[in-house]
C-alpha cells in the first residue's frame, strides 16, 4: 500500500467549508483518528506563502472527542516568514527522548492550531503515520466482561 493511501486511511485530513486553497492563519483544524497508528511526523502544508510574520503552529493529541480532557502536545512548530507555498514544514514527534512514535487509537484527534501570524497564509494539515493492526489490546474503546 502507498505511503499515501495510508494515510489517508488511518487519520482524516481535516475538514473545510469550501473549496478554498486551505485554512486561514489563526484557525483550529482536527483531525479524526480512523485507525490504530503511529504517528512520527506532524507540520503544515503551505499552500499560499506567508508574507509577513513568522507563525507557530502547535499540534496536540485529544483522546476523547471535542474534549480537552487528557489532551497531550505532540509538537510545536515554527513557520518562518516568506516559506513559499507547496513547503511541508514538519517536526517529528518522538515521545519525550524516547525514539518512539506517538501512538495514536481509533476514535483520537489531532488537533492543529495555527496562530494568529502569517499575513495572508494558507495551511493544511500535514503528517506521516503508518497503520498498526487494531487488536483489542491497543484500543482502549474495549472493555473485558467479567
Amino acid at each position: 500500500m502507498a505511503y499515501t493511501d495510508s494515510k489517508i486511511l488511518c487519520i482524516s485530513e481535516g475538514e473545510e467549508d469550501s473549496a478554498t486553497l486551505g485554512f486561514l492563519k489563526n484557525k483550529t483544524v482536527i483531525c479524526t483518528v480512523r485507525h490504530p497508528c503511529d504517528l512520527y511526523a506532524v507540520g503544515a502544508l503551505i499552500r499560499v506563502a506567508l508574507d509577513t510574520d513568522a507563525a507557530a503552529l502547535t499540534v496536540t493529541r485529544r483522546v476523547l472527542p471535542y474534549s480537552a480532557t487528557g489532551e497531550t502536545a505532540v509538537a510545536t512548530l515554527t513557520i518562518p516568514t516568506l516559506t513559499p507555498a507547496g513547503r511541508i514544514v514538519y517536526k517529528e514527534c518522538h515521545i519525550l527522548t524516547v525514539k518512539a512514535p506517538v501512538k495514536l487509537n481509533a476514535g483520537d484527534e489531532l488537533k492543529f492550531v495555527f496562530a494568529n501570524n502569517g499575513g495572508s497564509c494558507y495551511w493544511k494539515p500535514w503528517f506521516e503515520a503508518y497503520p498498526r493492526p487494531e487488536t483489542k489490546d491497543n484500543n482502549s474503546d474495549f472493555i473485558k466482561s467479567a
